[in-house]
Order: structure tokens, then C-alpha cells, then sequence
């Protein structure tokens, strides 16, 4: 597929290239949602909600953590909600885990709903980012955890398809963006992987992951 395919494909993956993309990601991502994860500091009766969880290829490395860890995912993409429930129907047979089909910027949850939330290599895409954050405040409880994991602007300027409708992020960005919108900064760290090829290239993708915990009035 050219470019332009791609980052669509990257935004909202559909038809047999959307499984496909849904493949790759899990494969490119995986080090930065272990990451992400880690930073989560799960615990027992949490209840994690994550948005943009893909196929849902890493639910269960948030679920072995404790029996007791609930999980929803939510996701824009009908596919990857098919495929995920596919995936993990082990889990949403037992009620450990559902997966729920909407946009972002319009959580169809309660108020204090969830104890930790997680999203990773989705602010790019995000139409309403200042919305979606703030409903990200709303359904976290006071005491809650958001974690963010996106690839650093240096490394996403690296990669051609990101010209196409991505919204790059340094790291005081992603800092700024959260602060603005309901949040306090808890951690903040840059993770680089190890040297691999891309588009021919030798690059160490840079990774940004923030946690942050929400400000209630």
C-alpha cells in the first residue's frame, strides 16, 4: 500500500489490510506497551479501561497481572473491536474483559468509572484531543492513573506516512496538553529501543511515556 493507505490503515484499520496492520502494530508496538504497561502499577480489583487497544494482542499481559483486574477496551475501528473480541474471548466469556465500539471524545461511560487508563500510539490521531482527555478525567476516579505512550515527534518526523494526517507530539507537548486539560504530570520518561531497520534505514525509535493522574474540583 503507498503512504497515504498506510496511515489510514494506522488510523482506523479496515478490510484484509486493516488485519494485517493490526498484525504489524502488534509486533512494532511491543515494546512500548510493555512499557506502558509497567508504568500503570497494577494492582488487585483495578479496572482498566484502554482506548485504541487494536486486536487487543496485549490484554492478557494486563489481565495475568492480578485475577482480580477487570478490563474494557474501546476502539473506533470496527474491525479491530471484532478482532480483539475474537482474540480474547477466553476472557469475555468469564467477564474479565469487554471491548466497546466508539469515538474517543465521547466515552459511554460513568463518572469515576475506571482506576487506570492506557493508551498508546493513538494522540496522533485523536480529532478533538482536548475533549477525549477531558472525558479521560471524568471517568477516571481521583485516585487513578492515566498512561500515555506515543513515539516522540524526532522519530515519528523519520517516517514518511506520518505526513498524512498525524499530530506529532514532543515531550513538553504531551506534558502541556495534559496539564491543560484536567490532569497533573506524575512521571515523565523517554525509553529508546533498540537500533532496527526502517525504510532501509538504521533508526532507535524514541518513546515518550507519561503518567499522569487526573485534577478533580
Amino acid at each position: 500500500m503507498d503512504l497515504r493507505e498506510l496511515a489510514a490503515q494506522l488510523r482506523k484499520p479496515q478490510g484484509k489490510g486493516g488485519i494485517e496492520i493490526g498484525q504489524v502494530m502488534n509486533k512494532g508496538n511491543a515494546l512500548l506497551n510493555d512499557w506502558a504497561i509497567d508504568e500503570l502499577a497494577l494492582e488487585a480489583n483495578d479496572h482498566v479501561l484502554e482506548v485504541g487497544m487494536g486486536n487487543g494482542y496485549f490484554v492478557n499481559k494486563i489481565l495475568e497481572k492480578d485475577e482480580t483486574i477487570r478490563y474494557t477496551g474501546y476502539d473506533y475501528s470496527t474491525l479491530m473491536v471484532e478482532e480483539a473480541k475474537t482474540i480474547n474471548s477466553a476472557y469475555g466469556a468469564t467477564g474479565k474483559a469487554r471491548f466497546i465500539l466508539g469515538d474517543a471524545d465521547d466515552l459511554p461511560f460513568e463518572e469515576d468509572e475506571f482506576s487506570k487508563i492506557l493508551t498508546v500510539n493513538t494522540i496522533y490521531f485523536w480529532s478533538k484531543p482536548e475533549a477525549t482527555l477531558l472525558e479521560f478525567q471524568r471517568v477516571l476516579k481521583h485516585d487513578g492513573i492515566l498512561v500515555v505512550g506515543v513515539r516522540s515527534k524526532e522519530t515519528m518526523d523519520q517516517m514518511p506516512f506520518t505526513e498524512y494526517n498525524f499530530r506529532k507530539f514532543t515531550e513538553v507537548e504531551m506534558e502541556d496538553l495534559l496539564i491543560n486539560n484536567g490532569f497533573k504530570i506524575l512521571n515523565s520518561i523517554k525509553k529508546k529501543e533498540p537500533p532496527s531497520k526502517y525504510n532501509g534505514q538504521q533508526m532507535e525509535l524514541e518513546n515518550i511515556i507519561i503518567k499522569a493522574g487526573p485534577v478533580k474540583g
